[in-house]
């Protein structure tokens, strides 16, 4: 009957400079078994979680290196106390990094990004959570995956990330967001909702702009298109209210709000209106001598529309709590 070799005792590796610094007062080891040379007036400077450990009675160290005989967690190591960490090296080193007089750290993904705010927010680091919060709603990090960024928000229970990822899901039909996304099932149906609920409540609101395209939202009343009636062109057969004036304007820019409105249905981001609808109708224009003129009044138009879509969109909340 075989038996299993025992295995031998575990390796320690300390961490690379600056955080090897011979003249350390403690060590912090990370859940790889990688040890942390640094400094309790740093850690105290920098977290009040820190700052209450090293204010506790500590008992004397005088017992052999590994010996369990006190200190903050027991063990010692050179003569230093060791301070065991859940998290790893990696993300201890960038948390260590952005407490020293160095360049901050750089942060490359979104995944070490939550981890560091998680480890800010677990120590208590106020400037740290503050600086990486900053870096969480990154555009990076949110336009190409903004589904996987709301659900790796809800795991981490991140609110600015939530409401950041939410605002650019609306880059997409919401029957698109998670269609090569099987991670779905990582957040419950309580995060899942206000997701959809927001998406059709900006979905209702903006596209409300194109289908009432005389509302008072439209500054600009000297538009063209709205003065001067092409007798070229097809016009619309009903007409548009500006400054509570009735207001003929031709098919094209008719077709132009419909259209844009149908695809706000869809997709309620302010890149719409300046897309696929906005060329259309451009084209249109610049075939008629007359409504050629439209063509630089039909881009700023497309301008105030745009920024009255990303007013309305940002007065809309989404409502998670957790």
């Amino acid at each position: 009957m075989s038996q299993t070799e025992p295995s031998g005792p575990l390796v320690y590796l300390d961490a690379p400079t600056p955080f090897n610094d011979v003249g350390a007062d403690v060590i912090l080891r990370t859940s790889d078994n990688i040890d942390f040379r640094t400094f309790k007036s740093i850690l105290s400077l920098a977290s009040p979680f820190f700052r209450s450990m090293f204010n506790l009675p500590q008992p004397n160290i005088g017992g052999h290196d590994g010996a369990m005989v006190g200190g903050l967690t027991g063990e010692i190591k050179d003569g230093l106390p060791v301070i065991t960490l859940t998290e790893p090296s990696e993300v201890i080193e960038l948390m260590l990094t952005f407490c020293y007089p160095v360049r901050n750290p750089v942060l490359d993904t979104l995944e070490e990004t939550v981890q560091l705010w998680e480890t800010a927010r677990k120590y208590d680091m106020e400037e740290l959570i503050q600086w990486v919060g900053e870096r969480l709603v990154d555009q990076r990090f949110l336009e190409e995956e903004p589904a996987r960024a709301y659900v790796m928000a809800c795991r981490h229970k991140v609110v600015p990330l939530a409401k950041a990822a939410a605002r650019w899901t609306l880059q997409y039909p919401i029957t698109k967001l998670f269609e090569h996304f099987d991670d779905l099932q990582g957040i419950t149906a309580d995060e899942y909702l206000p997701l959809l609920r927001y998406h059709r409540r900006c979905s209702d609101d903006v596209s409300l702009l194109a289908s009432r395209p005389g509302s008072k939202w439209t500054i600009r009343t000297n538009y063209v298109f709205f003065s001067r009636l092409c007798t070229t062109c097809p016009k619309y057969s009903g007409s548009v209210f500006v400054s509570r004036k009735s207001r003929l304007v031709p098919q094209w820019w008719m077709d132009y709000m419909e259209s844009t409105g149908e695809a706000l249905a869809i997709m309620p981001c302010s890149s719409v209106c300046k897309g696929v609808t906005l060329r259309k109708a451009l084209e249109i224009a610049r075939d008629c001598q007359h409504c050629s003129q439209s063509v630089m009044d039909m881009k700023l138009f497309s301008d105030e529309l745009k920024e009255e879509i990303d007013r309305v969109v940002s007065k809309v909340e989404l409502e998670i709590l957790f």
